[in-house]
């Protein structure tokens, strides 16, 4: 019967009893607790025994001594990780309080009015209604007539309208 875990057997049964908590087969769990008994006899305990087991420290290992400077600066860290988890606690109390008070409702209609809708004008005609584009286009090039049609959107009869009458114009 030895004494109790070394570091190495400590590990590995804590490893076995982990994965048989994790796992999802049945044969893997069985095979893995059947390791961690043989692990626990091999020390002369039981499984619950082994489980429950806490190693005495060991007066061969000396913790390394405590710079002075370096555990201020874990302490200053740790507590800056507070105060922002506290922050944060605080901040989202103070929000949940102002949307029960119906405030935030009140800043999201101030602040996001919705602008007055206005006729759109479209900025490639220059706001000139179709036929006044065609009329245009076809004075000024010498696009087709079905071209013209298409930028235009008119039909391709009302498009040779125009255009007939442009030149009875002329």
């Amino acid at each position: 019967m030895t004494q109790g875990f070394t570091t190495a057997d400590r590990e590995r049964f804590n490893n076995l009893l982990q994965l048989a908590a994790r796992t999802s087969f049945p044969g893997e769990r069985e095979n893995a607790l059947a390791a961690a008994e043989r692990l626990a006899a091999r020390h002369g305990m039981t499984l619950n025994e082994a489980a429950a087991y806490d190693a005495p420290p060991d007066p061969d290992v000396v913790p390394p001594p405590v710079d002075p400077f370096w555990a201020g600066v874990v302490r200053s860290a740790h507590l800056t990780d507070a105060f922002i988890v506290a922050d944060k606690r605080r901040r989202e109390e103070a929000l949940r309080a102002a949307r029960a008070r119906g405030l935030d409702e009140e800043l999201h209609r101030v602040h996001h009015r919705q602008p007055p809708r206005t006729a759109r004008k479209s900025r490639g005609r220059g706001g000139r209604s179709p036929s006044a584009l065609a009329q245009v286009l076809l004075n000024e090039t010498s696009l087709s007539l079905s071209a013209v049609a298409d930028i235009t959107g008119l039909d391709i009869y009302a498009v040779t309208s125009l255009k007939l009458k442009l030149r009875a114009s002329a």
